[in-house]
């Protein structure tokens, strides 16, 4: 497999490896600055097209808990959004004929800054966030008991074309946990930004967890609810808002 031939079909730039496969550096930065690179291998009539594994080595090197059911879960149905699997080793890939070639690549380059957005994202939650989410589900569970609700539900497009998640589903609305912090009012303001210029904008809210922080939780609160409906988490633990039934 030539290199100047991929190279001329794709567009990129490529290395070819003593393997035999072939290197390719994207345009595409993780959060630190590093390049997202991706791979070409020939597997008989076919070529496989994948990151080797590099992005969740990556996301465990800045501290992400990567092996975590919830974040496992949301990649897994991020990637099969793209037509990507996420394999048992943990490389995102996809197995694709000569002639699809340019349209899985193109493909593998839409799934990835969907990625790059949550590694953002992720970057700002500690453990103590899932906890939080957990505590939000059960109270919503015990006011709406015949609601659905899930976790790390499918991914929603923005009018730029970029996706984001939320944490929750609750019947038709998506709702996520914060912490009271500036980087991720920053986040939601951007999120909000993007999906209200989407087709079809959907019905959201955001819980700020205020047991963290009494004063910041309030301010980070009127600035996010002046573009977007927030409830602080004790004002939803007593029941003393009406964004508490959801439908």
């Amino acid at each position: 497999m030539e290199c100047l031939e991929v190279f001329k079909q794709l567009g990129f730039g490529c290395f070819q490896l003593k393997s035999g496969s072939i290197e390719i550096e994207t345009p595409l930065i993780f959060d630190d600055g590093e390049p997202v690179y991706l791979y070409l291998e020939k597997v008989g009539k076919s070529y496989l097209i994948s990151d080797k594994g590099e992005f969740l080595f990556h996301l465990e090197s800045t501290g992400l808990n990567v092996s975590d059911q919830r974040r496992v879960s949301y990649l897994t149905k991020s990637a099969k959004e793209f037509g990507i699997a996420l394999s048992e080793k943990g490389a995102f890939e996809t197995l694709t004929a000569t002639q699809k070639l340019e349209l899985s690549f193109g493909r593998f380059l839409e799934f990835i800054p969907s990625l790059l957005i949550w590694e953002r994202e992720s970057l700002l939650i500690d453990d103590e966030d899932g906890a939080a989410i957990d505590d939000v589900i059960t109270i919503l569970k015990r006011r709406n008991p015949r609601l659905s609700i899930e976790t790390n539900p499918k991914p929603i497009e923005g009018g730029s074309g970029s996706k984001y998640s939320f944490d929750i589903k609750a019947g038709n609305t998506y709702i996520d946990v914060l912490n009271p912090h500036r980087n991720a009012t920053g986040a939601a303001l951007r999120k909000i930004a993007d999906l209200s210029k989407a087709t079809e904008s959907p019905e959201s809210f955001f819980v700020i967890d205020d047991r963290k922080g009494h004063d910041a939780s309030h301010k980070e609160s009127a600035i996010i609810s002046s573009v977007a409906s927030v409830i602080l988490y004790t004002t939803l633990e007593h029941g003393t808002d009406p964004l508490t039934q959801l439908h």
